[in-house]
C-alpha cells in the first residue's frame, strides 16, 4: 500500500502535455498460481509443495501519457488460481487441490522502450482481493472464515509488452507479467508460511494512439 501512495504522489510532477493520447484495452488470457510455501514450527519433519495448474485470467486497462515515454497504466483484472499442494513427511503424505478466484488491481509506471510502444516494460504495485466468500478444496466449497487463508494482498509486479498496430487506431497486445505477494497468505504461520507468486500471459486489443 505504501508503494501504490508513493507513485500517486510522484505523478503529477511527471505529467505533462504529450502527442500521445489516451488508449484504453481489454485482456484475456492465462494465470499460473505458484505461491512459496514453507513449514511452520509447528510441523518438523514436513515438507510443503505447490504445483501450479494453468488457470484463466482477463480485464481491462486504461493507459495515460505522463512525460516523455512514460506512461502510468491502471488494470483491473479476474485471476483464477489452481494449484495442487502437497504436504508429506516419512511416513505421510497428503495431496489437495486447491482453487481459487480473486480480483486485482494494478498501478503501473509503464516505459516505452521502442518509440510508438512496440515493446514497452512496466512495474508497479497490486491490491488483490478474494472474488466471493469461498473457495474449492477438492472440488468442495470452503468458507474462507477460519480456513487458514487469508483473502486479501498486496504486491509487486513486473510487465512485458509488445503492442502491434491492426487498424484504425487499434492495436494487438501481447503482455507478460511476473507478479510477487508481500502480505503472508497464513493465518497461522505455526503451521506453514505462504507468499503467493503468480505468472500471467495474455494477449489483447486496445484502442487509442
Amino acid at each position: 500500500m505504501k508503494l501504490l501512495r508513493a507513485i500517486v504522489l510522484i505523478l503529477p510532477f511527471f505529467w505533462v502535455p504529450s502527442s500521445r493520447a489516451f488508449e484504453a484495452g481489454i485482456l484475456g488470457g492465462v494465470n499460473s498460481f505458484g505461491p512459496d510455501l514453507k513449514a511452520g514450527p509447528a510441523s518438523p519433519g514436513f515438507t510443503f509443495t505447490a504445483v501450479p495448474r494453468t488457470a484463466s485470467g482477463f480485464g481491462a486497462f486504461v493507459k495515460f501519457p505522463l512525460v516523455s515515454v512514460f506512461d502510468l497504466e491502471l488494470d483491473f483484472i479476474r485471476a483464477d488460481k489452481k494449484i495442487v499442494q502437497t504436504a508429506s513427511s516419512s511416513s505421510f503424505s497428503n495431496v489437495t487441490t486447491i482453487e481459487m478466484s480473486s480480483w486485482m488491481v494494478p498501478l503501473l509506471l509503464r516505459v516505452n522502450v521502442v518509440p510508438g510502444g512496440f515493446l514497452s516494460l512496466a512495474a508497479g504495485g497490486y491490491y488483490e482481493w478474494a472474488s466471493g466468500r469461498e473457495y474449492k478444496v477438492n472440488g468442495v466449497s470452503t468458507d474462507y472464515a477460519g480456513s487458514g487463508f487469508n483473502h486479501r494482498d498486496i504486491g509487486v509486479l513486473g510487465s512485458l509488452r509488445l503492442r502491434f498496430p491492426v487498424f484504425f487506431g487499434a492495436h494487438a497486445i501481447l503482455d507478460g507479467r511476473y507478479l510477487m505477494g508481500l502480505q503472508e497468505q497464513a493465518t497461522d504461520t505455526t503451521q506453514f508460511t505462504m507468499k503467493s507468486r503468480h505468472l500471467q500471459a495474455f494477449f489483447g486489443v486496445s484502442f487509442g494512439s
